[in-house]
């Protein structure tokens, strides 16, 4: 499954709340790109209204709700000759394999010790649900686990030092591995979440980025598209975002970036990866269901 994340960011950067549904629904229990997986499938494939995502048995077993019998009905035969619910919702599972010489009958891979030796790999798996698709007792959503920037800071090994520039118009600022946010910022966590998001997506000089020179760096309007395409998303994902904060968002990205263009494919690629580490580092830690992408 080739996913498309430019066309995917486009529709969760114009759309307020979508990921916030989805995000805080969830719980911490699936990636993050997973959780962006099934928005876009809720919204456009399925024609629903995307919320909390979850696995037949969860919904069963913590919320007392079963799926929709005219979501069952929908069926096709895979290759492996088992039924698949074509209304069901695909999302990414590692899956542990054992390494061979040769594919796909040769004998298995071995270390020094007579070890077999296991690669990785990914797979869609189509047996997941959203809200919308599933009846039962009222659901309420469970309440998230607190995200914490101090926790995030600390993680990321990330400083926050006091805001020292004299411009009344700059809200925040990044430079190597620390940010400064001003007491005049008009959404400070907006702003902080921004500035992370520099650091993260090595638009900063230090020892830690993967960008070490001027040379290196993407042209400034594409880092504030980026790092504000960050900001969205994480804000989103933690209920932050409005309308009219996403409204001035668009007009921040177009302020800076005016190619005109689409948002690059490696752009929101690294906007999706920064978005995730910044939400996981400030997270408490749990199993995922589902699995990583």
């Amino acid at each position: 499954m080739k996913t498309q994340y430019a066309e995917l960011l486009k529709t969760l950067l114009t759309v307020p709340g979508m990921m916030a549904e989805c995000f805080n629904g969830n719980g911490y229990q699936l990636s993050f790109r997973n959780i962006m997986l099934g928005a876009w499938e809720c919204r456009h494939r399925l024609e629903l209204p995307a919320g909390p995502i979850m696995s037949a048995k969860r919904w069963l077993d913590d919320f007392g709700r079963t799926i929709k019998p005219s979501e069952l009905e929908p069926v096709r035969i895979g290759d492996n000759g088992r039924r698949i619910h074509t209304r069901a919702i695909s999302l990414i599972k590692p899956e542990s394999y054992k390494k061979r010489h040769g594919y796909p009958n040769g004998p298995y891979m071995r270390d020094s010790n007579g070890k077999v030796l296991y690669g990785r790999t990914f797979r869609a798996i189509a047996a997941f649900w959203c809200l919308a698709q599933t009846e039962g007792k009222p659901y309420v959503r469970p309440p998230l686990a607190n995200f914490s920037f101090t926790k995030a800071l600390k993680k990321l090994k990330i400083t926050e030092v006091p805001f020292e520039h004299s411009s009344a118009s700059v809200q925040g600022y990044a430079r190597g591995r620390e940010i400064a946010i001003s007491d005049l910022a008009i959404a400070p966590d907006h702003v902080r979440l921004h500035e992370l998001g520099h650091i993260v997506l090595g638009h900063t000089h230090d020892p830690l980025a993967v960008i070490s020179s001027e040379t290196d760096r993407p042209p400034r309007g594409l880092r504030e598209l980026e790092a504000e395409g960050v900001g969205v998303l994480a804000a989103d994902s933690l209920g932050l975002a409005t309308r009219e904060s996403l409204s001035s968002s668009r007009a921040y990205i177009q302020a800076w970036y005016r190619d005109g263009k689409a948002v690059p494919e490696d752009s929101a690629r690294k906007i999706i990866k920064a978005t995730e580490s910044i939400l996981k580092a400030g997270g408490p830690a749990t199993t995922k269901q589902g699995g990583r992408s």
